[in-house]
């Protein structure tokens, strides 16, 4: 999901795998996103992790994309079909 929102709102991410079995690699991670979760982002302004965050991230930085609605109506229709989309799908 938040490689498709990034490419919706027009931004360019560069995906780096990390391979939980080298604990180097995997600990390093660790040091950076204390969850240990996928997928995560790195911003200037630190790391931020979970696909409706991300998501919702590429909209606030990409205003004309209207990614996250219009007003408050659309807004919360666009966090209804997230939380569906990672609960059910």
């Amino acid at each position: 999901m938040a490689i498709i929102s990034a490419n919706i709102c027009g931004q360019t991410v560069e995906e780096v795998l990390i391979n939980q079995k080298d604990e180097d690699q995997y600990k390093d991670y660790k040091n950076k996103v204390p969850t240990g979760k996928f997928p995560a982002l790195e911003t200037k302004e630190g790391f931020l992790f979970e696909s409706s965050a991300l998501a919702k991230h590429f909209g606030r930085v990409s205003p004309t994309s209207n990614f996250n609605g219009s007003n408050n109506h659309e807004a919360a229709l666009v966090d209804q079909w997230i939380d569906f989309a990672l609960s059910t799908i």
